[in-house]
């Protein structure tokens, strides 16, 4: 077996700790596979962007995948997951994106006359331009599968604060990856253990898992 997954965030929104559950689940479910990748550091304690690549397979020879290769594209932020250099990772005729369908960054970041997604889709602002649902839409050409979450305000709404967002989109990708969810709990109890993290927090990140894995 040979996976690509691609993974995009911004800065502050937990994108490493994504990264390492489901490396963690990976190397809790598999046996004689490779697991290798990188990430960007410096943005993420800037509020950039960021992403990491994460790759599993027998014969892996590179951290970085090929353009239009990523089997899973999962996102932490709506225009993230639209930005150029991320979005090349996907392919229309394999890719099964999730992404959170928050807008973190203002919309200046559109710039001031259009975005441009391969191949050749144009999202152009006007009278009419709905930021949330064109992109939306642009998006799902993009891609094979897209799955929305509005993990953001789902963590906001059961635990007062965005804080657990991205364990939330994790929960719903595990479920669509198809991981077993016992190895899953696991790998979270584990990684969150590794950082010191206290006993109610561990807690609350498997309630916010629950939640994404039951969206």
């Amino acid at each position: 077996m040979k996976l690509n997954i691609y993974l995009a965030g911004v800065g502050g929104r937990g994108l490493m700790y994504l990264k390492e559950w489901l490396e963690a689940t990976m190397g809790n479910s598999l046996i004689a596979q490779n697991i290798v990748g990188c990430e960007t550091h410096g943005l993420a304690q800037r509020g950039g962007s960021t992403y990491a690549h994460s790759r599993v397979g027998k014969e892996i020879y590179s951290v970085t995948m090929p353009k239009y290769s990523a089997d899973f594209y999962i996102s932490l932020e709506l225009l993230e997951a639209v930005r150029l250099k991320n979005i090349v990772y996907s392919n229309p005729t394999k890719t099964i994106l999730i992404t959170d369908t928050i807008i973190i960054p203002t919309m200046r970041m559109l710039g001031e006359g259009l975005i441009e997604i391969p191949p050749g889709l144009l999202i152009v602002k006007g009278e009419n331009f709905s930021p949330k649902k064109d992109i939306e839409d642009a998006l799902k050409k993009c891609c094979k599968e897209y799955h929305g979450i509005p993990a953001m305000r789902l963590s906001e709404k059961h635990f007062g604060q965005t804080l657990y967002s991205n364990i939330i989109v994790f929960g719903l990708a595990s479920r669509l990856m198809s991981l077993s969810k016992e190895k899953t709990l696991e790998a979270v109890n584990e990684v969150c253990a590794s950082h010191n993290m206290k006993k109610e927090t561990i807690v609350r990140n498997l309630e916010a898992f629950e939640l994404g894995y039951s969206f």
